[in-house]
């Protein structure tokens, strides 16, 4: 073990590693997901997030843990959940720094996230937020995944497994043991034609309340339990979010008879009721439902039937408990139950843990209560409203609650108010290419099973580009170009075809999405500086020098302090643009401008004869030159 630590043997598998880019911050390792798939490439995080190593006494620091809903799957970026709340919350305190660290991975369980709750308490947040529990038999270590380990539900091996993972030995034989796994195996096991939710299935047929249903809901209990009890111990407040997911859009994936039904005679008046639905004859299909109920009351698909049945008569109150049982029986179990959500409301009650509830606040935005294609885009993902929602939901209980100042009294003021929801849509920063690879990634998702009979999914190679955005959009999900280069060629084609508007929203939105990075900064900067928006960018241009000798930044600064006739603020700035670009005759006019205007006349003397040795001709040079000679 030393010999292989010694000569940096394998993947670093820590949760957080220093950015390489910024300078005193640290990001979520994106290798982290070995710890949990047998191999790279199969998850990550949905955003970018740093946060500083040394925490400032102004920062309230929160750290959001879960699944692909908290990375904000399909959007992720400025999309998620926890970047709308960072809107909010940048409103209700502006005298702070909000930093928000998304780590919400794709097909993760509860596993995953009790392994960075336990990394996050060691970085001083203010707040931990979670959103989880969708994935605890497919994911990551689930009980039905082809991703779990030897051990299935027997939790203390499992934990013991992912300790040892982390030893440089154990990499050495796991790699070993897959190359010859791979070595001497004719065929792969896994379509490449088959999605990630696809390939992490093991089990698709999981009774409701059977033995092994019981033991992953135990399971997920006991590793929140240890996440609770470890934060009340560093005095660090959990924010819970109640799970939501599509019930009325959907019908369940699996359905199951209970023992001892003739199967046979129940599927025929069952495709009975199909047929009398299709003739529009409800009244007559409906009594049958209810008469296959008295005899399977379980069986997922007729009870979703019979919800339909319901909402169709206005009994939205029963069509949505016919649709919440349709969900909790499914057997193939993408979309958590309402056991999941009484877990978190006791674990809540037990242990003072807040909870925010969801569900609740998606039922009430939902037409009759009933989750559906308005705010869901297929199983459990959110459409961009339902993400807005969630965020409100949470952000609404952090500040009723003062939760960011639960160890930190003197700061806990009163909260500014929110802007409307109207004014705050304005500001999420999710732009057309966003919307296309959202697009893409649910076109690819729902093109075969479980969605559709057919096991054949669509690849990329299968979707046709029409327009420059689309063909961004590809090109980032084929990881051709990175998403930061992406945004920059969508900016560059709204310069070019004179879209004012989309430029400036994309290189907004290019910012929120890396908000440590400077050269967001001086990309927001130049958008606004072209569009002779001098006021709005100075700002900007400002937080690049802070962090960057730029000789860009440095030279807009000094000629926007210029028009606002402030020559001595400008000579600084102009000073340092020239000291990395000499050769820059505007910069260099512009200094001995500033010069002139301070009456420092030697000093501008100077510089104009500068210019013109290089540049006879250079505008307004020799006018200058000339009104400085007459002193």
């Amino acid at each position: 073990e030393l010999g292989l630590r010694l000569f940096s043997y394998g993947p670093n598998l820590d949760v957080f590693i220093p950015n390489s880019e910024t300078t005193g911050y640290l990001a979520g390792n994106p290798s982290i997901e070995l710890r949990y798939f047998s191999q790279e490439g199969q998850t990550g995080f949905g955003t970018n997030d740093l946060f500083s190593q040394s925490k400032s006494k102004n920062t309230l620091r929160i750290f959001v843990l879960g699944g692909s809903t908290t990375a904000g799957y399909p959007y992720f970026n400025n999309g998620t959940f926890s970047q709308l709340m960072k809107v909010r919350l940048n409103h209700a305190y502006p005298e702070h720094e909000i930093e928000i660290i998304n780590l919400g991975m794709t097909a993760v369980t509860s596993y995953t996230v009790r392994d960075f709750a336990k990394e996050c308490l060691l970085h001083e947040p203010d707040l931990i937020v979670i959103y989880a529990g969708h994935n605890e038999f497919y994911g990551a270590l689930g009980s039905a995944s082809t991703q779990g380990t030897p051990f299935g539900t027997n939790r203390s091996f499992t934990l013991a497994y992912l300790q040892l993972k982390q030893l440089k030995l154990f990499q050495l034989v796991n790699n070993v043991t897959l190359f010859a796994t791979s070595w001497l195996s004719a065929t792969a096991s896994d379509s490449e034609d088959d999605t990630l939710m696809a390939r992490m299935v093991k089990d698709q047929t999981i009774p409701y309340d059977s033995q092994l249903y019981r033991e992953t809901l135990e399971i997920y209990r006991k590793n929140l339990q240890d996440i609770a009890r470890w934060a009340q111990e560093e005095k660090v407040p959990v924010l819970f979010g109640s799970l939501a997911s599509n019930v009325k859009g959907l019908p369940p994936f699996v359905s199951i008879h209970t023992n001892g039904i003739d199967v046979s005679t129940y599927e025929e008046k069952l495709q009975r009721t199909e047929d009398l639905l299709r003739e529009g004859k409800n009244s007559q299909a409906c009594t049958l439902l209810e008469e296959l109920l008295s005899i399977d009351p379980m069986h997922a698909l007729t009870l979703f039937r019979s919800g339909q049945c319901a909402e169709e008569r206005k009994d939205y109150a029963l069509a949505a408990e016919r649709y919440k049982l349709a969900r909790d029986y499914d057997s193939l179990r993408f979309r958590a139950s309402r056991d999941i959500n009484r877990i978190l409301k006791e674990i809540s009650k037990e242990q003072g843990i807040y909870l925010a509830d969801v569900e609740e606040t998606l039922e009430q935005a939902s037409t009759h209560r009933l989750i559906g294609k308005e705010l869901m885009l297929e199983h459990l993902h959110p459409t961009l409203d339902g993400y807005f929602l969630m965020a409100k939901a949470f952000s609404e209980t952090i500040l009723t609650k003062s939760l960011l100042f639960q160890h930190n009294s003197e700061y806990g003021e009163k909260p500014n108010p929110v802007p409307s929801d109207r004014d705050l849509r304005e500001e999420m920063g999710v732009t057309p290419l966003d919307l296309r690879m959202a697009d893409y990634n649910i076109d690819v998702l729902m093109s075969g099973w479980p969605f559709l009979e057919h096991r054949r999914f669509k690849t990329l190679a299968d979707l046709n580009p029409q327009t420059k955005v689309d063909e961004v959009a590809l090109d980032v999900l084929k990881k051709r170009i990175t998403y930061w280069d992406a945004n920059l060629v969508m900016l560059d084609h709204y310069q070019e075809s004179g879209d004012v508007n989309a430029a400036i929203m994309q290189a907004k939105a290019l910012l929120k999405a890396f908000p440590k990075n400077w050269q967001g900064n001086k990309v927001f900067g130049i958008a606004l500086v072209n569009e002779q928006r001098y006021e709005e960018a100075l700002p900007q241009l400002l937080k690049v020098t802070e962090k960057a000798n730029d000789a860009y930044a440095n030279k807009w600064v000094g000629t926007i302090m210029l028009m606002k006739n402030k020559p001595h603020d400008a000579i600084p700035y102009l000073k340092k643009s020239l000291a990395v670009a000499p050769d820059d005759l505007r910069t260099r006019y512009d200094l001995a401008y500033a010069y002139a205007s301070a009456n420092l006349n030697d000093q501008a003397l100077h510089e104009i004869e500068r210019v013109l040795s290089n540049n006879p001709e250079f505008p307004n040079a020799r006018v200058l030159f000339d009104r400085l000679m007459k002193y």
